[in-house]
This record gives C-alpha cells, sequence and structure tokens, in this order.
C-alpha cells in the first residue's frame, strides 16, 4: 500500500515492489506547510510513495532505486535551487507567488502558482509557463462548536442576525480603520445583530455600551474550530486580500462581502455567492452588510452558493488530482482512486471570472 515515508530514504525497490511505483518528495517551508492537507491524499495513490522534507539537506540519496521520481518545491530560493542540483534526474516543480523573481524559475519542468491574479503579475516569459492549481480547502461540513455564549449568557446560534470577521485578514492599519467603521455603522444600523470578532480584538470601536456589548471575542480557537464558529454566522466581513480566508468562509456557508479586488474578485462571484464592494471603505463594507443582513433569502442563496462553488472547484481532493495529474502525468481512472474526479472548471473559465 502506497505510503508516506517517515525515514530519511524512500524504501529501496525489492522484486515484490508494486509495479507502478512513484517516489513524491515535496520540499516546503515548514511542517505544516501549504501541501500538508494534499499529501494525505497523494500517499492513497496505487504505487505512491511520498516523503515531506523542510529541507534537502538530509536527502542525498546513495542510488536511484532510492531517488524521488518527482519533486514538488515551494521555498526559499536557496533551497530550491539546491534541489534542482540534487535531483537533476527528477521531475522538478516549483511553486512561485506574485514574488518571485522569474530567474528563480528557470531550470524546472514545470511552475504552478495559486491563482490568475498572481499568474498575471508575472512577465511573460514565465507566465507562459504557469499552471493554476489553488491547494484547494476541505469543504466538508463544519464539526459542531458546542456551545458558543455572548457576553450576557446568551446561546448564539446559527440563523440569528450575526456578522463575522476573522482579524488576521485586517492586519493591514487601513484596513482595520475600515473595518472598524463599517462595524460602527452595522451595530447603529441593526439593534438586532451581534458580532463574532475570531481571533486578536477589534481595534477600537466607538459606539454605545450596549452596542459594544454584542461583539463578541474568541481568541484563536483553532483550526477546526473556527470553521464551525464561521458557520454561525450570516455574513462574513473580509479585507479581500487573502484567498485562503475567503475559501474558507465560503465553505462553511457564509455571505461574504469583501472589496473587490485580487485575491477575493478571483474566488467571489458578485451578486452569486458573495458581495464585492468597491473599496475597502466603512460605508462600503458597512451599506452591503446591512443589506444582506436585511435580506435572509439573498444571504442564504450566497452562502449555499458558495459552498458549492468551493465543493466543486476548490476542494482539496479536487487540488489533489490536479497537482497529481501535474507530477505524474494522466491518471489512470480504472484504479479505484480514494477519492471523488470533481470536474473542474477550466482555465478559460476560471479565467474569466476575475475579469
Amino acid at each position: 500500500m502506497a505510503r508516506v515515508c517517515s525515514s530519511v530514504f524512500f524504501p529501496r525497490v525489492t522484486e515484490g515492489s508494486l509495479r507502478r511505483e512513484f517516489r513524491l518528495l515535496v520540499v516546503q517551508r515548514a511542517a505544516r506547510g501549504r501541501f500538508s492537507p494534499l499529501i494525505p491524499h497523494w500517499a492513497q495513490l496505487p504505487g505512491w510513495q511520498v516523503r515531506s522534507a523542510a529541507s534537502p539537506a538530509s536527502m542525498r540519496l546513495p542510488t536511484s532505486a532510492m531517488r524521488p521520481h518527482a519533486v514538488l518545491v515551494d521555498t526559499d530560493p536557496g533551497t530550491a535551487a539546491r534541489v534542482l542540483r540534487d535531483f537533476p534526474e527528477a521531475h522538478q516543480v516549483l511553486h512561485v507567488d506574485e514574488r518571485t523573481d522569474p530567474a528563480d524559475a528557470a531550470g524546472f519542468d514545470a511552475v504552478v502558482c495559486s491563482s490568475w491574479w498572481q499568474r498575471d503579475r508575472h512577465p511573460e516569459v514565465l507566465r507562459s509557463r504557469i499552471d493554476v492549481i489553488h491547494e484547494g480547502i476541505a469543504s466538508a461540513q463544519p464539526l459542531a462548536v458546542g456551545k458558543v455564549l455572548s457576553r450576557d449568557g446568551r446561546p448564539l446560534f446559527r440563523g440569528e442576525p450575526m456578522l463575522s470577521v476573522l482579524m488576521e485578514d485586517w492586519a493591514d492599519p487601513d484596513d482595520a480603520q475600515a473595518l472598524a467603521g463599517a462595524l460602527e455603522q452595522v451595530l447603529r444600523a441593526r439593534a438586532d445583530c451581534r458580532v463574532l470578532v475570531i481571533g486578536r480584538p477589534l481595534p477600537s470601536v466607538s459606539g454605545s455600551a450596549a452596542d459594544i456589548a454584542r461583539i463578541d471575542l474568541v481568541d484563536d480557537p483553532g483550526e477546526a474550530r473556527r470553521g464551525a464558529l464561521l458557520a454561525l454566522s450570516t455574513v462574513h466581513l473580509h479585507a479581500g486580500r487573502s484567498s485562503q480566508s475567503v475559501l474558507e468562509a465560503m465553505a462553511n456557508g457564509c455571505a461574504v462581502v469583501a472589496p473587490g479586488h485580487a485575491p477575493a474578485r478571483e474566488v467571489l462571484r458578485d451578486g452569486v455567492s458573495g458581495c464585492l464592494v468597491e473599496a475597502a471603505n466603512p460605508a462600503a463594507l458597512g451599506d452591503a452588510a446591512i443589506g444582506l443582513l436585511g435580506d435572509a433569502a439573498t444571504a442564504e442563496r450566497y452562502g449555499r452558493e458558495a459552498r458549492a462553488d468551493v465543493a466543486r472547484d476548490y476542494d482539496v481532493a479536487t487540488a489533489a488530482r490536479r497537482y497529481a495529474r501535474l507530477l505524474h502525468g494522466p491518471l489512470d481512472d480504472e484504479e479505484g482512486l480514494p477519492w471523488s474526479a470533481l470536474p473542474c472548471r477550466d482555465s478559460v473559465a476560471a479565467y474569466s471570472l476575475h475579469q
């Protein structure tokens, strides 16, 4: 059975090894890196062996029978150059973002990035080589979060007017100021609305004591519980600077309000799966949130469409399959793959979403 290797070396090929053995080395910046959620899916593919490392420094494998067939790299330029040098016979794939120097991608057999807007920021010499594959996000229903209490001890439930924010998305000072103004506007306009703040505390929000009492803070809930908390909210305010956290809110059925710039513009369909406003200013964000809080049917429809978009186009299993094709070549659909072969939007259709 295929497995994730825990030793420095891949297992040595023996006479009884699987006929179509495929050895993949994933080199990423940290033990829990970008590709970690994909690795269990690859390890279940017939004949695949997967080894993950933060650096190839200890991986000078002595024989071809113990070396990788392919290497997937998401790391600093120095480590990427070492991978090129140490594994010249492998199929070498580099993950890039909008900040990558095109010179650092030279020599790799294939180049991939997560978003079309990142691809578009590179010169043609690199852009023409880039495959766009988002690394995906789990789109399963969240686990039950247990009882969440408001400041006054009242339980919070899905379905009541509630607005959520992930504070890590609002680290930019200008964004934080826009958020504070938008929340003040929402709290004044909707006396029945509560605000669920996930992560660090909010910046200063002015208003009456009764308004401020409707803001509930859940500090560092952990990845699994965070999704369940998002699922309680009707509307989610997002700064629009991270597609991953937009997708997290979408996967949990939130009606997302975000500024209409990349990367949010690439994953949210305005008026279908969310609401894109012209700019990150208090009035635009607040007006959109108030409108959705007062229109439960539209908010529910946005959340339903958002969840469907994530399941179809951004689910982690779909991403794993697309990466597997890039790393290995065509997969045999008759082998009984362990995850669903969900249809993916082709590149032309996906690109048209953010034009």
